[in-house]
């Protein structure tokens, strides 16, 4: 691995251009001094909020997030979800759940799992997961079909935009390599397709597809034809969903991608990193609220 990265923060490094397997999530996501699609999002608020979060960087998690990535692990890797999670401490008959995680006895039991090396998921959660893996290997799918056929999974990419010189990474969900697939799992409250195209637009996965196939094409040549969204509903039925994403929407997210890698090669070449317009502004409501205006009307 090469030298230190020593901008601001002297423990991230810089990883080497390659393919690199078997790479931990906390070394790949919060050592690796690389951009990243999630970086790109934050630079589409401003560069200062892009900054602030490279210099301040965010651990915590939301319910959703720890339920989000306990169901990545149950469906791409449901022997290593074994090793890995465990039912947090459950609350005895004799007392009040809604004060038992408050207790002392709660919280030495669950710092005894913690400390065996154990992520801890409500009931609800482990259900959850196991009703997940049930729906998509339940009944033929392209679903099923897609994870039969997947090869690896948290494969690393690192490579260089060759306009900019930008140090660059991405790390698809899985791979079906004789299919020449990369996919993406992704949880969501609502997986019907007219959602989940707006979801798209309004999360960036245009953007994170176009950044993906692009980073990966850098390294291996027209061996990846397809990047496909695995979208699972978070509640039940928790239904299942494949999309491939149409190339006019591919093609809008690189032409963003473009711009966004630019911006930040310019920013850090300048170290300036602007935030919102300083003077006054006009604003108004969006053009769909015309439509809606005149149709009550």
């Amino acid at each position: 691995m090469s030298e230190a990265f020593q901008l601001e923060q002297p423990e991230k490094v810089v990883p080497e251009v390659g393919i690199h397997e078997g790479i931990p999530n906390e070394v790949y996501h919060h050592r690796w001094e690389a951009v990243n699609a999630s970086r790109l999002s934050d630079l589409t608020r401003s560069p200062a909020h892009c900054l602030w979060r490279m210099v301040h960087p965010s651990t915590e998690q939301t319910p959703a997030m720890v339920f989000g990535t306990a169901v990545h692990c149950a469906v791409l890797e449901p022997e290593e979800f074994e090793k890995r999670y465990r039912h947090d401490p459950p609350c005895p008959p004799e007392r009040k759940p809604s004060g038992w995680k408050n207790t002392n006895d709660y919280k030495s039991q669950a710092a005894d799992l913690r400390l065996a090396g154990f992520e801890l998921l409500t009931s609800d959660q482990l259900e959850g997961c196991k009703l997940i893996r049930e729906s998509i290997y339940g009944e033929p799918s392209a679903a099923r079909d897609l994870l039969e056929a997947m090869t690896a999974t948290e494969v690393s990419y690192v490579a260089d935009d060759p306009a900019t010189g930008l140090r660059c990474k991405v790390r698809p969900d899985l791979l079906a390599e004789s299919a020449g697939i990369v996919g993406d799992l992704k949880t969501t409250r609502a997986g019907a397709k007219s959602a989940f195209g707006r979801q798209i637009y309004s999360l960036g996965y245009h953007r994170s597809k176009a950044f993906y196939m692009d980073c990966m094409e850098t390294l291996e040549p027209r061996k990846w034809e397809h990047h496909v969204f695995l979208v699972v509903e978070n509640t039940p039925p928790y239904e299942v969903a494949v999309y491939d994403l149409d190339p006019a929407a591919t093609e809008m997210g690189r032409r963003e991608v473009r711009l966004l890698l630019d911006l930040y090669a310019e920013c850090k070449r300048t170290g300036n990193w602007p935030g919102y317009d300083t003077t006054v502004q006009t604003v108004g409501v969006p053009h769909w609220a015309y439509y809606q205006e005149e149709e009550a009307s």
